[in-house]
C-alpha cells in the first residue's frame, strides 16, 4: 500500500504532466485546472484575464464559479478586484494569499466583498500572477468557501510547487493567441503611433486600445467605451459604426470587409475610424480571450499619450495606497466612491489623496489629474 506521501507524490507529478499536456492542446487546460483544484484543495480555481489600459478582463477557464457571479467577475468585479489588490504590481510566479495583498478589515468593507465575495459564502484566496505583458496580465486564482476554512501552509506550498510549471505553459501554450501584439516590442510600436488603434474580440468587446486611442477615449469628443463597447459619441454616426463592425466581425454567411466611418468631434473637425476585418489563423486556440476579430484605426489630429501609471507612481514614490486611490481616481471615481471601491474609510482615502498632492506639488485633484495626463512621451507624428 502507498504511503499519503508517496500518493501524494504521484498527483503532483500527474498534475504536473496535465499542464504541460497544454503546450501541445491547449483544449487540455480544462483537465489539467481541474487537477490542480484537487491538488490545492480550493472550491474554485480559475484563469483571469486583465487589461489595465483598457480596464478589462475575460475569464479563461473556471471551476466552481456559478452564475451569476461567473459573468460579474468580467464584467463588474474582475477589475475592481485587480484594483483592490494592488494586482499590478505582483511578482510573477509567485502565490500570494489575501492577507498579502490587502487588509483584510477594509477588504470586508470593499464592494467587492459586499456583493461579489459574501454572496457566494466565499472567504479565503491564493492567486498568482501567470503572465505579464506590457499592460496584460494572466491572474490564476483560487477559492475556498467560509465552511471549508482558509488554505493551510500545505496548500500554500503546493501552490509554490506547480506555480512555476502554470507559468511556464500559460507562456509557451500561447493562452492569449492575441496575434497582432506578439511581443512588447510590437505594442510599444502601436503605442508610438499617433493614430488610435482598437482591437475588438468576436463578441465586439475591447481587448486593446494604444494609448492614442485612450487618449481618445479620454477626452470623450468623439469616440468613446464603456463596460467594453466601443462607440461615437455623437449620435449621427452611430449607425453608420454599427454597420461597418457588423461587417468586420466574422458572419457564417458573408465575407467580413472593409469600411470606413466619419466621426464628428462636438470640438474639432472630428475623424474617420477605418474598420478592418483580422483574420484569424486556421489553428486559432480556443482559448483566446484577446483574440482580436476586428482593427479599427482612428486618424485625428495629434493628441498626447496616456502615461503608465505604475511609471508615475514610481516618479512621485507612491505608496501602494496611494497608488490604489490614485488609479481609481482615474477611472473618475471621486473620493467618496474610491472608499466604497478599496473598502478604506473616506477620511483614509482623503488622507491618501492629501499626500499624493503633497508629492507631486499640486494643490488640486484637477491639477493632480492634469500631471498625470502631461507626464507622457510626446505622441509621434
Amino acid at each position: 500500500m502507498a504511503s499519503p506521501d508517496m500518493e501524494f507524490a504521484g498527483r503532483l507529478s500527474t498534475t504536473i504532466g496535465a499542464i504541460y499536456d497544454c503546450a501541445l492542446d491547449p483544449g487540455q487546460w480544462e483537465t489539467a485546472i481541474a487537477a490542480i483544484k484537487d491538488l490545492v484543495q480550493s472550491h474554485y480555481v480559475g484563469l483571469h484575464f486583465f487589461d489595465f489600459r483598457t480596464k478589462t478582463s475575460n475569464l479563461g477557464f473556471t471551476i466552481g464559479a456559478e452564475e451569476p457571479y461567473k459573468s460579474s467577475i468580467v464584467t463588474t468585479y474582475g477589475p475592481m478586484w485587480a484594483l483592490l489588490s494592488g494586482m499590478e504590481r505582483w511578482q510573477i510566479a509567485r502565490p500570494y494569499r489575501l492577507r498579502d495583498v490587502v487588509d483584510l478589515n477594509e477588504f470586508e468593507n470593499s464592494r467587492f466583498y459586499r456583493e461579489w465575495v459574501e454572496p457566494q459564502g466565499s472567504w479565503d484566496y491564493l492567486g498568482m500572477v501567470a503572465l505579464r505583458n506590457g499592460s496584460r496580465i494572466v491572474l490564476n486564482s483560487y477559492g475556498r468557501l467560509k465552511n471549508d476554512g482558509n488554505f493551510s501552509e500545505q496548500n500554500f506550498s503546493v501552490l509554490k510547487l506547480i506555480a512555476p510549471h502554470i507559468v511556464r505553459m500559460v507562456n509557451i501554450s500561447d493562452v492569449l493567441d492575441l496575434k497582432t501584439l506578439q511581443s512588447d516590442t510590437a505594442e510599444a510600436a502601436l503605442n508610438s503611433l499617433s493614430s488610435g488603434v482598437i482591437l475588438l474580440a468576436g463578441n465586439g468587446k475591447l481587448i486593446f486600445a494604444n494609448r492614442a486611442a485612450e487618449a481618445m477615449f479620454a477626452k470623450g469628443n468623439h469616440i468613446r467605451t464603456q463596460n467594453g463597447d466601443v462607440s461615437p459619441v455623437e449620435d449621427v454616426a452611430k449607425a453608420a459604426f454599427q454597420s461597418a463592425l457588423a461587417a468586420a466581425l466574422p458572419n457564417s454567411s458573408t465575407t467580413p470587409r472593409a469600411s470606413s466611418v466619419a466621426m464628428v468631434s462636438r470640438l474639432n473637425a472630428g475623424a474617420i475610424a477605418n474598420v478592418l476585418p483580422v483574420q484569424s489563423s486556421s489553428n486559432s486556440r480556443r482559448l483566446a480571450p484577446f483574440a482580436a476579430k476586428v482593427a479599427i484605426f482612428v486618424q485625428e489630429p495629434n493628441v498626447p499619450m496616456a502615461s503608465p501609471l505604475q511609471a508615475f507612481a514610481d516618479l512621485y514614490s507612491l505608496t501602494p495606497s496611494e497608488h490604489r486611490v490614485l488609479a481609481a481616481m482615474m477611472q473618475g471615481h471621486d473620493a467618496a466612491a474610491v472608499s466604497d471601491v478599496l473598502g478604506s474609510t473616506l477620511p483614509t482615502v482623503r488622507s491618501h489623496i492629501k499626500h499624493t498632492l503633497e508629492k507631486t506639488g499640486t494643490s488640486r485633484q484637477a491639477d493632480l489629474l492634469s500631471l498625470v495626463a502631461r507626464s507622457m512621451p510626446p505622441s509621434m507624428v
